[in-house]
C-alpha cells in the first residue's frame, strides 16, 4: 500500500511539473501562430467580406463586418475583396492587430 501512495505522489509531482513547463513557455508548440488583423481601405474604412487564402495549404480566411480576421501565420497571404486589387504578403510581415490596407480598383 505505500509503494502506491509513493507513486501517487511522484506521479503528481510529474504533473504538477509539466504544467508548470508548459505555462512558463519551456515546451514548444508545433501549432502556427495566429494573430487578428483588419482589412481596411486608404481612408481608413473596414473592408467585410475579403478573402485571405493561406497560399501554403489554401487554407481560406474571410474578414468579419468590421473587417477583422483570425489567421494562421504561415507562409504567403494572398487577399481578395470585390472592388480592391489583388494583395499578397507574408505572413512574416503581420503582427497581431495589424491593418491591412487595399487598394481599391479606380
Amino acid at each position: 500500500m505505500k509503494m502506491w501512495r509513493f507513486l501517487l505522489i511522484v506521479l503528481s509531482f510529474l504533473g504538477f511539473h509539466l504544467s508548470i513547463e508548459a505555462s512558463t513557455g519551456k515546451e514548444k508548440s508545433n501549432a502556427p501562430t495566429t494573430v487578428r488583423v483588419k482589412l481596411i481601405d486608404p481612408s481608413g474604412q473596414e473592408i467585410p467580406g475579403a478573402k485571405l487564402e493561406l497560399t501554403t495549404n489554401k487554407q481560406t480566411f474571410i474578414s468579419d463586418m468590421n473587417g477583422f480576421v483570425t489567421i494562421q501565420k504561415t507562409g504567403v497571404i494572398e487577399i481578395n475583396a470585390l472592388g480592391f486589387m489583388p494583395k499578397t504578403i507574408s505572413s512574416n510581415t503581420i503582427s497581431n492587430f495589424s491593418e491591412i490596407t487595399l487598394t481599391p480598383i479606380n
